[in-house]
């Protein structure tokens, strides 16, 4: 842990969580995988640091992969990077949002306060500020945001679908209005349910350290109901974004899919499993897991 000054603030850093630590870690499990190797496509345009906020003198950023304009607009993907609402950076999507901007999309990759630096909600609030933030100003960014989906992995894949699924439910109860409804979410072994018996087995495991109790500010039996609000699948409607799981097969870490799976069915919605026979977490990270992720999300989003 170290700290680090934005804009006249000094906030705390976890860097616990990298993808060397994690190849170093995982290449003993899995020899099969290897740190990516992206090209560019000719012309291809990538802006980094682009101020998107301002809170209490901190400044919040996101990189913007622009889409190839040799291929047909596909919309607007915001990925949110992992790290147990702790750690993590938004570089970590910058291979992925690469292959999908070679797609046609145009892609971002915010960062966000982390619990480390301040509690829920402002992880939320930040991710959904940066999503409001590339709507209004997509003329002057020069992106497509006809369609909206909100990906991530782990952490960032629960936040991913907390943020998507809450976006659409709120803007049907007149809570808060967005200029735009979340097309798709899609959940890289993120967190489903906070409140299953499998994701309590797990996340609650460690009292108040446990990853989401620090995030949250206290363990499950101290604030259940906060528990409940960081719950993606409460937020499930008839008019709910479509669903991507591809999960590792490790269960724990897509804790509640069955049960949004049937909540989304009952509203008519779409829901695809995409399950791998147990490899390893943040596989997303990796070749050839990371090439595979990309053309998986392309075809889910084609539909």
């Amino acid at each position: 842990m170290f700290q680090a000054s934005s804009f006249g603030a000094t906030i705390a850093i976890d860097d616990g969580y990298t993808v060397s630590k994690r190849f170093e870690k995982y290449k003993k499990l899995d020899p099969s995988i290897s740190l990516p190797v992206i090209e560019f496509a000719a012309k291809q345009r990538v802006q980094f640091n682009l101020r998107y906020a301002v809170v209490d003198d901190r400044e919040l950023h996101l990189d913007l992969f622009h889409r190839v304009t040799t291929l047909p607009e596909k919309g607007l993907i915001v990925l949110i990077h992992g790290g147990g609402w702790r750690a993590g950076n938004k570089s970590h999507f910058h291979p992925l949002a690469t292959l999908l901007a070679q797609q046609g999309f145009d892609v971002a990759t915010p960062e966000y306060r982390l619990s480390i630096e301040a509690p829920y909600p402002a992880a939320t609030d930040d991710i959904k500020v940066a999503m409001d933030w590339l709507v209004n100003n997509k003329e002057l960014l020069g992106i497509n945001t006809q369609t909206v989906t909100i990906g991530g992995g782990s952490s960032g894949g629960h936040l991913a679908a907390l943020v998507g699924f809450k976006t659409n439910h709120d803007n049907i109860n007149s809570k808060t209005s967005s200029p735009y409804e979340v097309n798709a979410v899609i959940s890289l072994d993120g967190l489903l349910s906070t409140t299953t018996e499998l994701a309590l087995k797990y996340e609650d495991k460690k009292g108040h350290k446990s990853a989401l109790s620090m995030w949250l500010g206290g363990e499950y039996a101290k604030r259940m109901n906060k528990w409940l609000e960081v719950s993606p699948v409460e937020y499930v409607s008839d008019k709910s974004p479509k669903l991507l799981v591809i999960s590792s097969g490790q269960h724990r870490f897509t804790a509640g899919r069955e049960v949004i799976k049937g909540k989304i069915e009952t509203h008519n919605g779409v829901f695809q499993l995409i399950e791998y026979p147990k490899i390893i977490h943040t596989f997303w990270l990796f070749d050839p897991y990371l090439t595979a992720v990309s053309k998986q999300i392309t075809s889910f989003l084609a539909t």
